[in-house]
């Protein structure tokens, strides 16, 4: 397939999928239910299928195959910061209104990040391919690091804090709730905790670019495959957002499927400089089984997700 046919036809999907997502979630005056943001999010995910399987179509099975990988662990990785962005909200107790604010300027920007970081990453890796190796050990690094829970979500915690206290020492803030980003007393402009909390969500989208690109190109860097697949999981955090939120006391052993997840491409990503090639199905196979099975223990279980996550 034409890559200018793919563009087109992935404009098309992206711009039908932010019409979807504002258009019901907006028309909600108080908070989105589990019903619209599931709703929501089952539509994102199937028009990406559909690309897909256009994909299949009018390129090649291969591309449709890497696609489908690419997408899905940037699915699975992107609950993780999911689960930061709810903890920041609920520390600076944003209004479900206002969430739906910061994400919408999170997201918007995280798309802009990410076309510089995938364009950058693939040249860089290009010219220097030994990255390949130092990325491997880092993914799995973060692995076994999430597993002693350790590693980025603590890093996370103490960026946010940091942030947080450097924005307080050089700012006039105040902790007056409000939907506002700025507010004006007594003559004077102060920054409120709408404010702080969308520094941290970009922050945030920052530290998940910097811990997801490396995953997408393990897999493969056609820039078109990278970038669609994370565009599309992208596109469907808005509405995940607020899925996980009704559910996410009971989502506590997803991280160890995380884990899982980054293991296996830090491996799957050494192995490719080796010369061991893994088959996409396999790997496909590798991530569905790593998101599901945390998903159905923690449902079964019940556990409520860890409190001690500081912004």
């Amino acid at each position: 397939m034409s890559l200018h046919y793919g563009y087109v036809a992935f404009l098309f999907c992206f711009t039908f999928i932010l019409f979807l997502d504002f258009s019901v979630s907006n028309k909600v005056k108080g908070g989105i239910s589990y019903k619209v943001s599931a709703s929501i999010t089952a539509a994102c995910f199937a028009i990406a299928m559909v690309f897909a399987f256009g994909l299949y179509l009018f390129s090649n099975k291969e591309d449709s195959l890497l696609f489908i990988t690419g997408y899905l662990i940037e699915f699975s990785l992107s609950i993780d910061n999911i689960f930061i962005f709810i903890l920041i909200f609920q520390k600076f107790n944003i209004s479900d209104r206002a969430q739906r604010r910061v994400l919408t300027i999170g997201i918007l920007s995280a798309i802009v990040l990410r076309f510089v970081a995938i364009s950058f990453g693939i040249g860089i890796l290009e010219r220097m391919t030994w990255l390949f190796y130092v990325f491997g050990f880092i993914l799995i690094y973060g692995g076994l690091s999430i597993i002693r829970d350790k590693g980025s979500s603590s890093e996370k915690k103490e960026l946010g804090k940091f942030t947080a206290s450097l924005l307080k020492k050089f700012f006039r803030t105040t902790n007056t709730q409000s939907d506002q980003f700025i507010v004006k007393k007594d003559g004077k402009l102060y920054l409120t905790n709408l404010f702080i909390a969308l520094i941290l969500i970009e922050k945030s989208d920052i530290i998940f670019a910097a811990d997801s690109i490396p995953v997408i190109l393990s897999i493969t860097n056609d820039v078109f495959i990278v970038f669609t697949s994370n565009m599309f999981a992208i596109l469907g955090m808005r509405s995940m957002y607020f899925l996980v939120n009704s559910v996410s006391k009971r989502f506590i052993y997803i991280r160890y499927g995380l884990a899982v997840i980054l293991i296996y491409m830090g491996i799957k990503m050494i192995c490719a400089r080796l010369g061991f090639v893994f088959d996409p199905l396999f790997s496909i196979a590798v991530i569905a089984f790593s998101f599901i099975i945390p998903i159905c223990i923690s449902l079964r279980n019940g556990c409520p997700i860890k409190k001690d996550v500081s912004s």
